[in-house]
């Protein structure tokens, strides 16, 4: 009776954190919808999710002990149904078409509704597309093209015309890695491409209007190229990326050292900055309006700052671009200021779930996302940290003293420790690496971007329709030149990046739920969710690195060689495609050429990897020769199926297209291989034949 009255007693205690389960149950609603293979009829997760409804309502209303049994599987069944439903409207809602296969230079016009300058030139996006021969119910809705130059004269809402080579998005280049149709489906970006100069810019009705999206996009892109021309690059790139969420200017060398010391996250506009946004705005807007005696005598200036630090906080929102972090942080910061016009007490894990609820409803595929999982889990983390301990080392701490200074800095090594440990999992699954210097980068970093650069790049801001940004913008280079320095140092200290082979699917889906455990629950039970996260990460020792890799083109292929290191066969490097098998391959470059026991002649070549011997042919009538001498032959063309082959494993371009890139493995005696697309079912994003392209 004892262990039950405890258990009882614990039930009690979370009673009131039972709320919180609601989101993870509609998450994992939709993770189950983006899972499927075919899409379900439409109508049928809309009728159980009215039925669950209904059916949660009579429980609630009833008074005997049926409520008891059935109102908990009830609601994370009703739960599970909305999670499927609001996937599956969205879906339906974007409906974006996609070109069907790879179309040949040709001249096409659009409308720019976003440029962005680039290191290697620059990318435009296109609305209002006209493209030859294509019927307009099948051209895409936007059509994203690169170019080798950066133009200024080439602004938001001009009409274009140009010669461009179009591709469908690119279907994933790893048997289970990431979709890049999906990804560009929910974008409505149904093309991508590349163009060439020159580009004839069409006049338009001086009487023409502009929508508020391209008036904004030419407004964050002028915002953003004024910030840079007030600094030394790349100061000025990383500048505008703290406002604008631009990364795309930042030359790859500084992306890169800054990912290798756990740095990238600060140039992206996440959460942190829009709550700093928020919590300046809030503390300096009261500060002025107590200040002056007619408003502080007359109106709560309190609410009234509060009102303001809203509006300040959705215009900084629409400025960097609606991030999924940042739009979290902006719903969670809603929560709050509400809450102060409520005279409430705000519950932080409330609003983070509150706001879980709002992007999982209006964007339920950013569960899918890096960006989604990062975000909510440090933010968890850090405030289920707070809950638990760190208010009892920073409450009733007034002044300055020596032991205050100390506590201050013990909480920011403590939350940079939380963040690092709620993220470091989710990093290593979705990219295989790890920041071994990650936790003490960050806090040396951290207080630097806080408290220097965000309050200075935002006053830079607010002064420059005066013309005063130097008064802010020149101390912040030195802050910005130190920020580039700290990630270079870290990066160039021995094994500062692991590549680390991740937990399998499932394992990461322990580890989130693990995690989840953690955060939720306030007793003693929240330590049982550690065992779930070690658990999932235990599921990384059964990972097994793939020893080819083959573009759904047979354009692109690389191969694990024996000594480990990977090397392309075929194709270029420094693409998401050979990023992201140097990733799957557990290695951080790909050997150089010279260095690859690759036979060749002519288009023909020949390998040995592992004890098999790996054909690579493109000449259809060495077929019959490559057949009698090679265990696995990949084919850059239709090989007839009635031509009789020695071989082991035959892949040919027919294949490819059908079944989608193939990664392969050597077990023993054995060869196991896995194509893409038969991992992806028959849903809308997905071209149940592809040419393959990347852009």
């Amino acid at each position: 009776m004892k262990l039950i009255d405890k258990l009882h007693d614990l039930i009690e205690a979370e009673h009131s954190r039972f709320i919180l389960w609601i989101t993870v149950f509609i998450a994992a609603g939709i993770v189950f919808y983006f899972n499927l293979q075919d899409e379900p009829p439409f109508y049928l997760p809309i009728a159980l999710t009215i039925s669950g409804s209904i059916f949660v309502t009579a429980l609630l209303l009833l008074k005997n002990r049926l409520k008891q049994i059935f109102l908990i599987p009830a609601i994370i069944s009703l739960c599970f149904f909305a999670g499927i439903m609001f996937a599956q409207v969205r879906t339906n809602t974007v409906d974006s078409p996609y070109l069907e296969k790879s179309l040949p230079i040709q001249n096409i016009s659009g409308k720019i509704l976003e440029i962005t300058q680039t290191p290697k030139g620059s990318k435009i996006i296109l609305k209002d597309v006209y493209i030859p021969d294509i019927p307009q119910e099948k051209t895409p809705k936007l059509v994203s093209v690169s170019l080798k130059t950066y133009d200024p004269n080439l602004l938001n809402g001009q009409i274009i015309s140009l010669r461009a080579g179009l591709f469908p998005p690119p279907a994933p280049s790893l048997a289970g890695g990431f979709d890049f149709s999906r990804y560009f489906y929910f974008k409505q970006i149904g093309a991508i491409g590349f163009g060439i100069t020159p580009i004839k810019i069409i006049p338009q009705d001086a009487n023409s209007q502009e929508n508020f999206d391209v008036r904004f996009a030419e407004f964050r892109h002028k915002l953003s190229e004024s910030i840079r021309s007030n600094f030394k690059e790349p100061g000025g790139s990383i500048a505008a990326a703290f406002i604008t969420g631009e990364t795309r200017t930042i030359p790859d060398e500084v992306n890169e050292n800054m990912r290798t010391a756990g740095l990238y996250h600060l140039l992206a506009v996440s959460g942190m900055n829009l709550s700093i946004v928020a919590g300046l705005a809030f503390f300096s807007l009261r500060l002025i309006l107590a200040t002056i005696p007619a408003i502080a005598l007359r109106i709560p200036i309190k609410k009234l700052a509060a009102i303001l630090a809203l509006i300040v906080s959705y215009i900084y929102l629409r400025v960097a671009g609606s991030p999924v972090s940042a739009e979290r942080a902006f719903l969670m910061v809603t929560f709050i200021f509400v809450a102060i016009l409520l005279d409430r007490d705000p519950n932080p894990m409330r609003s983070i779930a509150v706001s879980a609820f709002f992007i999982m409803m209006l964007k339920p595929e950013s569960v899918l996302t890096a960006s989604f999982q990062l975000s909510y889990s440090a933010t968890a983390a850090l405030i289920a940290s707070y809950e638990w301990g760190i208010k009892r080392f920073t409450s009733n701490r007034e002044g300055f003293g020596i032991r205050n200074i100390f506590l201050y800095f013990a909480a920011v090594i403590l939350t940079s420790l939380v963040a690092w440990l709620a993220t470091e999992p989710f990093i290593i699954y979705h990219f295989n690496q790890f920041s071994s210097y990650g936790l003490i980068a960050n806090t040396i970093a951290d207080p630097l971007v806080s408290f220097i650069l965000m309050p200075l790049v935002i006053v830079g801001v607010l002064l420059m329709p005066f013309g005063l940004e130097a008064i802010a913008f020149s101390p912040m280079q030195y802050g910005v030149d130190l920020l580039i320095k700290i990630a270079d140092k870290v990066a160039a200290l021995p094994y500062a990046m692991l590549m680390l082979p991740p937990p399998s699917d499932l394992g990461f889906i322990i580890i989130i739920l693990g995690g989840i455990w953690i955060y939720f629950w306030q007793s003693s039970l929240r330590w049982l969710g550690v065992i779930g996260v070690i658990a999932g990460m235990a599921t990384s020792l059964n990972y097994v690195s793939p020893d080819i890799f083959i573009n759904d083109d047979a354009k692109r292929i690389a191969a694990r060689l024996d000594n480990g290191e990977i090397a392309m066969l075929k194709g270029r490097i420094g693409n998401a495609t050979s990023d992201q098998w140097k990733r799957a391959a557990l290695r951080k470059e790909y050997i150089e050429k010279d260095q690859v026991p690759l036979k060749c002649e002519k288009k023909d070549c020949r390998i040995t990897l592992h004890g098999y011997r790996v054909a690579l042919i493109s000449n259809q009538e060495k077929l019959g020769e490559y057949c009698n001498s090679s265990d696995i032959i990949i084919a850059n063309f239709a090989i007839d199926t009635a031509q009789k082959c020695s071989a082991r494993l035959l892949i040919d371009k027919a294949k490819l297209q059908s079944l989608g890139s193939a990664t392969i493995w050597f077990d023993n005696q054995d060869i196991k291989i896995k194509y893409a697309q038969t991992q992806r079912g028959n849903r809308p994003w997905v071209k149940q034949s592809s040419e393959g392209s990347e852009e």
